[in-house]
């Protein structure tokens, strides 16, 4: 499942397991990013994805075997497709919300880039 807003994908990898990767963002959410002087790859989306779940999904995370990010992806792991599904869910929420994106950097704290 691909999508256009936020690049979104979710896939089932050679064995049983799905991965939920994100690279990039729209334009709009991107240019939100610069004016906080965030950048928009992978370890930027890993911090505000850990904070949307820990504000709206705490329950999700044991369901997730790994969340982690390179310079220009976040990606995570499960045997759920349907929890990465609401993950997905929650992060094109919280690019077209600012108030609930705004909440999830400040959540992130530090953590932030």
């Amino acid at each position: 499942m691909a999508d256009e807003v936020t690049n979104l994908n979710i896939f089932q990898d050679d064995g049983d397991e799905y991965c939920l990767t994100l690279n990039d963002t729209d334009d709009a959410t991107y240019a939100f990013f610069e004016e906080r002087g965030l950048q928009s790859g992978g370890y930027t989306w890993l911090a505000i994805v850990k904070a949307l779940l820990a504000l709206r999904m705490p329950e999700v995370v044991e369901q997730l075997r790994l969340i982690d990010a390179e310079a220009d992806n976040m990606y995570a792991y499960s045997m759920d497709r349907a929890a990465l599904e609401r993950i997905a869910d929650l992060i094109r929420e919280a690019c077209s919300d600012r108030a609930l994106l705004t909440a999830a950097m400040d959540h992130a704290g530090d953590e932030l880039e």
